[in-house]
């Protein structure tokens, strides 16, 4: 007979409490070996309890992510800031029309939103980058991003320079500068 989930979770959470017994388990997450018993019956892992007991003892180094999941601490992180960047993303996007509710009800407006977009995680990375960057940063980033879309190799880019009071207009490509036109400055 293969282990329930509940099981799984519950082996790893004595496993990070160090502990063998379950009543062990119950006892540090507040519940009584019956009531554990009975959330065992019904498949119900008490991930409240989880959550309240990581964050009421984080000197216990208890990862709930890992209890409830298996999943590694690297795995953990990695989604975190994913979901991170994507939740961040949505507020700052969305900020005027979420400014007058409690930050609770902001935070699972985002999460909506982010379950709901369908966007990869690079999608959501590089809308937080470009939240994060100034003007022209940004208006570099979205000259790069047209230029892409539209197949156009990066290696080659027509630019303003100005050598010993000449203004020079072209193409750049590399360290040689083709030269569309020059204008001397009056002195």
């Amino acid at each position: 007979m293969s282990a329930t989930e509940f099981d799984q979770q519950l082996m790893r959470l004595k496993s990070a409490l160090r502990v063998k017994e379950d009543q062990e388990a119950a006892h540090a997450l507040g519940m009584s070996k019956a009531a554990l018993s009975d959330r065992k019956k019904r498949n119900a892992f008490p991930e409240e309890k989880l959550w309240a007991l990581a964050h009421r003892q984080p000197e216990l180094g208890i990862n709930p992510i890992w209890v409830l999941s298996g999943k590694s601490d690297e795995s953990f992180r990695a989604s975190a800031h994913v979901v991170t960047a994507q939740v961040r993303a949505v507020l700052a996007i969305q900020a005027d029309r979420l400014k007058d509710l409690p930050p609770a009800e902001q935070l699972a407006h985002a999460f909506a939103v982010v379950d709901a977009a369908g966007l990869e995680p690079d999608e959501w990375e590089l809308i937080d980058l470009y939240r994060g960057l100034k003007p022209l940063g940004r208006k570099h980033l979205l000259s790069l991003a047209r230029d892409a879309a539209a197949g156009v190799s990066g290696t080659s880019r027509t630019t303003s320079q100005n050598f010993d009071g000449a203004s020079i207009q072209g193409g750049v490509a590399g360290r040689d500068i083709v030269n569309k036109g020059v204008r001397r400055k009056k002195a």
